[in-house]
């Protein structure tokens, strides 16, 4: 998978039917980048990175986090 780097920003990506957002971190002080994660238009999952790439792994890890638990067997 091709990873984006800052002349992508604002990106957007589909990563097993989530979508992933990456931009520049508002907060110009602090600098960085926000990644946040969404289904159906609810953000499940954000966080700040300090590079582009890292901001692209961290949310794609998130995904693969929550479609773990969602196939994994509740102990009875």
């Amino acid at each position: 998978m091709q990873q984006p780097t800052e002349d992508d920003l604002p990106y957007h990506e589909i990563f097993q039917t989530f979508e992933i957002y990456i931009d520049h971190n508002p907060d110009r002080w602090r600098g960085g980048y926000v990644w946040g994660v969404c289904k159906n238009g609810q953000e499940l999952s954000s966080g700040l990175s300090f590079g582009v790439a890292e901001a692209a792994e961290e949310a794609r890890e998130s995904v693969m986090i929550r479609c773990q638990l969602k196939h994994e067997k509740l102990p009875s």
